[in-house]
């Protein structure tokens, strides 16, 4: 069966300059890898998340690369904090 290329395309678009608190966490990438090959890549960000009452400052990864198609119309955030083991500088 043909597998279908991820289309960014497909989905919102975060975009950082929207943002008065976004900033980019200085020489950390981000890489999350799955036993199925797929793979998400891209740098870890840092930005003010705002959930009802609540505030955050937290870490999240900002995906530039990914190589499934599982990914098509997937919006926003998936995924919020990261251990601290797998932040890399």
């Amino acid at each position: 069966a043909k597998v279908e290329p991820f289309e960014a395309a497909n989905s919102s678009v975060f975009e950082p300059a929207k943002s008065k608190t976004f900033s980019v966490v200085p020489k950390a990438m981000f890489l999350l890898a799955y036993a199925d090959q797929t793979h998400l890549k891209g740098f870890q960000s840092r930005d003010v998340v705002h959930l009802g009452d609540f505030f955050v400052q937290t870490d999240f990864g900002s995906i530039t690369n990914c190589n499934s198609p599982d990914f098509n119309g997937v919006d926003g955030i998936v995924g919020f904090g990261m251990p601290v083991q797998h932040q890399t500088a």
